[in-house]
């Protein structure tokens, strides 16, 4: 009996061996970095923070049949990188708080930089003077379209840098 179910084994592992084939991809060389900008006056718009609320960059690989984007978050500053992408053709689009954004086709080979325009829903412009403990903010919140209205508006101070109205 004893025999028996060493074989049953032994024939298992054999099977389940030789149907697994190994993974013979290199791990991946190229890098896509780059900032998202405002379309309207070149600069980079500033997100609410990086991760769960902030924009979202996405790879999609051309010609391959892929159906499923890679997707990871941009910084708080607007820049994004993504070192662990295989060289090749891609459709990179970036979702956030915009009113407009656009699709790039780029192909990574190595470290290949890809800045994207968009249109944020606003501009905010913010001075802050700090006397010891106190703080004094002003800031200008500017829609992009004269149809967009502001109804509120936050000023979050927190020690840790990525605070919005989810994090704080």
């Amino acid at each position: 009996m004893r025999k028996i179910i060493n074989t049953i084994i032994l024939v298992v592992t054999a099977i389940l061996t030789m149907g697994c084939e190994l993974d013979n991809y290199d791990a991946p060389q190229g890098c896509i970095y780059g900032d998202i900008l405002d379309a309207e006056t070149g600069k980079p718009i500033p997100l609410p923070v990086e991760g769960s609320t902030g924009a979202v960059v996405s790879l999609m690989e051309v010609g391959t049949g892929a159906v499923l984007a890679q997707s990871f978050y941009a910084r708080q500053d607007g820049s994004y990188r993504n070192a662990m992408v295989f060289d090749g053709d891609y459709t990179v689009t970036a979702s956030g708080p915009f009113t407009m954004s656009m699709s790039y086709p780029v192909t990574v080979k190595g470290e290949t930089r890809c800045d994207m325009s968009a249109i944020p829903y606003s501009r905010i412009e913010m001075n802050v003077e700090q006397d010891g403990t106190k703080a004094k903010i002003s800031y200008t919140v500017t829609p992009t379209d004269a149809s967009y209205k502001v109804k509120k508006t936050y000023v979050l101070w927190n020690y840790r840098k990525q605070t919005d109205i989810y994090t704080g």
